[in-house]
């Protein structure tokens, strides 16, 4: 290998060899009419194109560039680029090693190979040439330039004759790739991936750059970076200052953060101090031990969180959340003042058993009067055999028969677990964001509220356990007086991923003001499912469980051999047409036989799949199974939605099958997205599966909980294989983590007589 010297020149983008979606790194080549001093042997191809105004032959040069040590956004074909590095022979042919790329244009073919490479659909030939010519004569070949002048979007209407959007489309498209350019120049010196550039520009547009260098702090936090991700641009930028007030704030932001996640909607001021040093000292200033009053005068300024003192101690707030379980008391207490009886004729639940094809039992039969004999909240709550779903079925059709003219909707907190439940009521269903016309707008949303309610005189709301309490505020409180709004929910499942809890909170309020039905008769037939009766073993806290050929318990010793385990069984089971008839669950994603591992492994195993990107240390193959991690009310889909990538197109974007519906993931979505051959237990919720493997690890011990087990084996629906490392499966059964939620929403019940 030698180097020769170093240099720039300019071209345009032809095609990627080798790229890494989320770093940036790859091959690609580059087509330049640029002559070298060694002649054309540095070219890995060589076309002779006329060129149209000049009708002179060029000779243009394909250049094999590798930018795996220079990462670069991406870039689509015929991006006009200026690239500046060196050659150096390898394997017997000249490759172009960069150091730096930039999006830029002095070059008429350039530009032309720009405007007719399918980036601009809208800009015929002719026009394209006419805005040429024009860029030309004004000494304007510098697309860039161009394209930020102010009036560019004017000009371009005016010389190539295209309506005033069609221009600010144009210029928008050339601005997007620029800005994306700029800003993860700056992001890719802290080693942040390039998905989090082209989020910046999306939410930023052409003020990304400047709001990213003004406040690294506040802008990593809308796109979802770390504080010491932060850090690492605030260095580069030579800005960093450990008291910064921005960098304080961010520092209580992921503090609450981290609280809600774990449940909590609030904490004491002495916890939150804690855990402010210890978030700070996690990105490497422990030479700097913040006070606390630096932190929450912020907050006083900003009104985002606030500290409130009673007897005892000193609680911190966020206020949003402070504010949704306030706003959940009060709707509350509005839905629930009128307890007015409401005829009720039992004959109804007779009709509703023949047109659910069954009989009732006596629990199932008391719940028909509890929900139907009066309007306000009612709660039903069951676990797995106990006939919860063609209960709420029943009444459903016996409401419509009392109240023929009255609305009726149904709904899920996940767009999973609405489908399922469409499917086993046979009735339209939806999740509760579209419920409640849900719509992003900037850094805020509009949906129904008190003064634009739901179009519903009944709602059902199913898997109620996962709602938060910021949903369940949002719901309440567009739901119009008089309405009946009844919750459907097992309540040995885990709560909600989002701080509250709602549904044990909920159960707590006296009958008189919300009617609860508890459903525990577990339904027996012959040949009845082992899963069922398992599930109530281990609710009892028994760890003797019944096995056969439909609930298989395989005992391992080391993690290794569970993954092992886990491989046989895949091999055999797995279906590429049917790939979620088998799911693997797992309470942990790090570790040998956790979900990050499994996904590698499984992706190996059992996809064979040529059409790829990579990503990461990864990759994303057509037919991968995939979830989703995040919320896009946007793209409207939401987090734990399952899918298959069913193509990857030129731009390779990802298009994925979620719910029967097509979705197609751009580059800014990129970090919403992970491999589901295994997942974990908590994103299980709300789905449901023909067969599924739970693998339980000796570690992470802190996951070794009853009602995470619970949730894992009864989201299957025929079989059950449990995978028990040592004594993972007893430890899980004997330790009950469940309602140590810190929260306010029953005392605040408690303090207006409704407990």
């Amino acid at each position: 290998m030698s180097n020769l010297c170093q240099w720039s020149f300019e071209g345009y983008f032809a095609n990627y060899i080798f790229h890494n979606e989320k770093t940036g790194e790859g091959i690609f080549k580059i087509c330049t009419s640029h002559s070298f001093l060694m002649g054309d042997a540095v070219a890995d191809r060589i076309v002779v194109k006329r060129d149209a105004r000049t009708k002179k032959d060029i000779t243009w040069r394909y250049i094999i560039c590798d930018a795996t040590k220079c990462p670069t956004p991406f870039f689509s074909k015929g991006t006009p680029l200026i690239i500046y590095g060196g050659f150096t022979r390898e394997k017997e042919r000249w490759i172009f090693k960069l150091n730096d790329v930039r999006m830029e244009s002095h070059d008429e073919m350039t530009l032309s190979n720009y405007f007719n490479s399918g980036n601009f659909p809208e800009l015929s030939y002719q026009q394209s040439m006419a805005l040429i010519t024009y860029l030309r004569d004004t000494k304007q070949l510098n697309i860039i330039q161009f394209a930020e002048q102010e009036n560019a979007a004017v000009i371009l209407k005016e010389v190539c004759g295209v309506n005033k959007e069609t221009a600010k489309n144009i210029i928008a498209v050339i601005m997007k790739t620029k800005m994306e350019e700029k800003v993860f120049r700056i992001l890719s010196k802290a080693n942040i991936s390039f998905p989090y550039a082209a989020k910046c520009v999306k939410y930023y547009g052409n003020e990304a750059f400047k709001q990213l260098i003004n406040d690294p702090y506040k802008t990593g936090y809308r796109i979802g970076l770390h504080l010491d991700e932060c850090d690492k641009i605030m260095r580069h930028l030579g800005k960093y200052a450990p008291l910064d007030a921005s960098r304080l704030k961010f520092a209580a932001f992921e503090t609450t953060r981290r609280i809600e996640n774990n449940g909590h909607t609030w904490t004491s001021l002495n916890d939150f101090a804690k855990a402010v040093n210890r978030t700070i000292i996690r990105t490497g200033d422990d030479s700097n031990n913040i006070e606390l009053t630096s932190v929450l005068s912020v907050f006083y300024q900003t009104r985002e969180l606030f500290c409130k003192s009673n007897k005892k101690n000193s609680i911190v707030y966020n206020r949003k959340i402070y504010d949704a379980e306030n706003n959940a008391v009060e709707n509350i207490i509005r839905l629930t003042s009128n307890r007015e009886k409401i005829p009720f004729d039992a004959r109804l639940i007779r009709k509703s058993e023949k047109a659910c094809g069954m009989s009732y039992g006596k629990q199932q039969r008391e719940a028909f009067p509890k929900i139907l004999e009066s309007k306000g909240i009612k709660i039903l709550t069951g676990g797995p055999g106990t006939g919860k779903t063609t209960t709420i079925k029943g009444i459903i059709l016996a409401y419509q028969e009392m109240h023929p003219k009255d609305v009726v909707k149904l709904c899920a907190p996940t767009g999973r677990a609405a489908q399922r439940m469409a499917e086993s009521t046979e009735m339209p269903a939806c999740t509760v964001h579209r419920l409640l016309n849900y719509t992003p707008y900037g850094e805020d949303a509009n949906f129904k509220d008190a003064s634009d309610p739901i179009d519903a005189d009944l709602i059902v709301v199913d898997e109620v356990s996962m709602l938060d309490i910021s949903l369940f505020s949002m719901l309440i409180d567009a739901i119009k007086t008089g309405a009946t709004l009844v919750l459907v929910g097992d309540i040995h499942q885990l709560e909600s991923v989002g701080p509250g809890a709602v549904l044990h909170d909920l159960l707590d309020i006296n009958d008189k003001f919300i009617p609860k039905c508890m459903l525990t008769d577990v339904f027996r037939q012959k040949g009845g499912s082992p899963i069922i009766d398992n599930s109530k073993r281990i609710n009892e806290g028994r760890t003797s469980l019944v096995t056969g050929k439909d609930f298989q318990i395989i005992q391992t010793k080391t993690e290794t051999e569970s993954m092992e385990k886990v491989k046989g069984i895949m091999k055999k089971y797995y279906d590429p047409k049917d790939p979620f008839k088998i799911q693997i669950l797992c309470p942990s994603r790090e570790g040998i036989s956790g979900v990050v591992n499994q996904n590698t492994i499984l992706q190996e195993c059992l996809n064979t799949s040529k059409d790829k990107i990579f990503y990461g240390k990864g990759c994303y193959k057509v037919n991968d199974k995939i979830i989703m991690t995040k919320n896009n009310y946007e793209a409207d889909y939401y987090n734990g939605d399952i899918g298959i990538i069913r193509s990857i197109d030129k731009n390779k974007q990802l298009h994925v099958e979620i719910r029967e519906k097509e979705y197609v993931l751009t580059r800014d979505m990129m970090e919403d997205i992970r491999l589901a051959y295994g997942m974990t237990i908590h994103k299980s919720q709300g789905s449901e599966f023909p067969i599924v493997i739970v693998v339980m690890p000796m570690k992470p011990k802190i996951m070794l909980v009853r009602n995470l087990l619970y949730t894992a084996i009864t989201r299957a629906k025929k079989q059950c294989i449990i995978i028990n490392e040592g004594t993972a499966l007893e430890t899980a059964i004997k330790t009950i983590q469940a309602g140590n939620r810190r929260t306010r929403l029953k005392t605040l019940l408690e303090q207006r007589g409704m407990c």
